[in-house]
This record gives structure tokens, C-alpha cells and sequence, in this order.
């Protein structure tokens, strides 16, 4: 089997570490620019023309390159009928409507989906049974948190030259950190924004919104809230729902979920799932895509929603 990585950006050497460890019988290749001399010993080789690349012949690609990069990529590799996994966010939201249509039909035919990885942890599926059960009564509201530190994320890099200082390639806040939004979406179904606002805290050297709040309600009238920044230095990253009868609390860094029930004692489940492991599990199924149809993977009609809203908070 063959793959290509577009871009070898930290997520893109991610990508290749993880297959390379878990699957070495993949034979894994790099379409890049050219411009930089970084070598990753997970990569077997390297392209810098697409057209030598989809000579190549892969059997699946992995599109991990900027942003704006990833709709005209995808449509390059699925006119071949190559599956195809695109990391998230899906584009930018400047896109022509016409060209994802033409993906959305290619996709009829052709896998194609998005890494929205929270969709792998444990803790999302658990969180959307307790929804289904009512085990905390009618939702009374919805509060989506993510916030960490720019510099940390890529610590061999100079933050202010990456993708996420950079407008123009997709960063900013709500593009960058878009996994809340696309999890809100997969708990609650549809949104209704009423009010976002996305800012620059001024905290780091960057050209992007750093920061970003969203409010709304979800098809039963709970309140959604979701804040989202890369400019808190000590991390933070939790679901908190409040019901009629109760509330939970699911903390993603350290893997725990906490249900409080009126009536009984408050209960701790630990999950404990390491990053890698969503990484591994996505593209577990990715891979047998073709047979079984992709099932918990995120969809092109599903991340499409969560690129709308981000172009409804951009455009206000």
C-alpha cells in the first residue's frame, strides 16, 4: 500500500509516524514544496510536483498542508479516485460553492473525510449516550472550552512563520481550533448563531485572531457556548453541560468524564486515551473506508457545516 502526505508540516510528520510505527509495510511519501530541507525518517520519499506525485499511483492521500491548499488538492487526488483524508479545517471558507459540490459528488463514490479527531476519543461517544439517555435531564446548557499556548505547540518553530499566525493560509482561532466547533455540531446537532466575535488579545506576535466566542442554541433551545484561543499559557480543554436533573463534565486533557446526578453521588470515569491513539483509530478506519463506509469518521457534508460557521463569525 502507498500513501501520500501533503505537506510535512508537525501534523504531517505526525501522520507519518503514525502509520510508519503502526502499519511499516505502507510504503509512505511526501508531496512538498520544496522549500524546506527538514528530512523525517518516517517519509520513504519525496515530491515536489504533484503530477509525479499522483504518478506515484497511491492507494490513499492525506492532505495536511495549509488551509487554503486543501479543496484544490482534494479535487486533484479524487479525479483519480484516490480516498481521501483531509485534516481539518476543511478550507478556509473562500472557496467557489461549485467546487465543493464537485467534491460532495466525487465523495459519492470516492472516500473522502475530515480529521476531526475528537470524533476518535472515547469520551465523545460516551458524552452523546448520556445526551441520548436524558441521564441529566433536558440540556439547560452547552460550554465548549479550548485554550493553550501558540508557541508551545510547535516548540522546534518559530510561531510567528507558522500557518496559525498567518490569515491568508487558514490561521486564526476559529480555523485553527476548530475541533470544538465540529464537536459541538456531533453532540448537539445543527446550531443556531446568534452572536461570535473573534479578536486579537495582543498576547502574541501574530497577524490571526488569537481568540474567539461563540453563542447560540442548538434545535431544543439549550444555549451553546463555545470559547476557543491560543493565547492561555496553562491549558485548558473541557465539555461542560448542565441539565434539568444533573450536569457533566468531560476534561480532554486529562481524560476523565464526571457526572453529577441529583439524588446520587457524583461519578468519575476515567478514559485515559493517549493523542496518538485517536490518530490511530481515524485512520484505522479511514483505511477500510471503501468496505464499511467510513462510519465515525467525520463526513464532507458534516465538516462543510463547521466551515459555514466559521465563515458566518468571519464574515461578522
Amino acid at each position: 500500500m502507498r500513501v501520500i502526505i501533503c505537506s510535512l508540516g508537525s501534523i504531517g510528520k505526525r501522520y507519518a509516524r503514525i502509520i510508519k510505527e503502526a502499519w511499516p509495510e505502507i510504503e509512505v511519501a511526501a508531496l512538498r514544496s520544496g522549500l524546506s530541507k527538514d528530512s523525517c525518517k518516517y517519509v520513504d520519499r519525496s515530491f515536489t510536483s504533484e503530477e509525479e506525485a499522483i504518478q506515484w499511483n497511491p492507494h490513499a492521500a492525506v492532505i495536511a498542508s495549509p488551509a487554503n491548499q486543501h479543496l484544490r488538492q482534494a479535487l486533484l487526488f479524487t479525479a483519480k479516485n484516490i480516498p481521501t483524508l483531509i485534516e481539518k479545517p476543511i478550507g478556509t471558507g473562500d472557496e467557489r460553492a461549485d467546487e465543493w459540490e464537485e467534491l460532495a459528488k466525487r465523495s459519492r463514490e470516492t472516500p473522502v473525510y475530515v480529521g476531526y479527531i475528537l470524533r476518535q476519543d472515547p469520551g465523545a461517544n460516551i458524552i452523546k449516550d448520556l445526551i441520548r439517555q436524558k441521564r441529566i435531564g433536558q440540556l439547560i446548557s452547552a460550554r465548549f472550552y479550548c485554550g493553550s499556548w501558540l508557541p508551545n505547540w510547535r516548540p522546534d518553530t518559530d510561531y510567528r512563520k507558522s500557518v496559525s499566525a498567518r490569515k491568508n493560509l487558514g490561521g486564526g482561532a476559529a480555523l485553527e481550533l476548530s475541533h470544538e466547533i465540529d464537536m459541538a455540531l456531533f453532540l448537539l446537532g445543527d446550531l443556531d448563531i446568534n452572536y461570535s466575535e473573534c479578536w486579537h488579545s495582543k498576547a502574541l506576535d501574530v497577524e490571526s485572531e488569537d481568540q474567539c466566542l461563540i453563542v447560540g442554541r442548538d434545535c431544543n433551545g439549550c444555549l451553546v457556548t463555545i470559547e476557543i484561543d491560543y493565547c492561555t499559557k496553562i491549558p485548558e480543554r473541557y465539555v461542560s453541560l448542565r441539565g434539568s436533573k444533573g450536569s457533566i463534565y468531560w476534561d480532554l486533557i486529562k481524560g476523565t468524564i464526571t457526572q453529577a446526578t441529583e439524588g446520587e453521588e457524583s461519578e468519575e470515569s476515567v478514559i485515559g486515551l493517549k493523542s496518538d491513539e485517536r490518530f490511530y483509530k481515524q485512520l484505522s478506519l479511514f483505511w477500510n473506508a471503501s468496505k464499511q463506509g467510513g462510519h465515525g469518521l467525520c463526513t464532507l457534508e458534516e465538516a462543510l457545516k463547521a466551515l459555514s460557521i466559521i465563515k458566518d463569525i468571519n464574515r461578522s
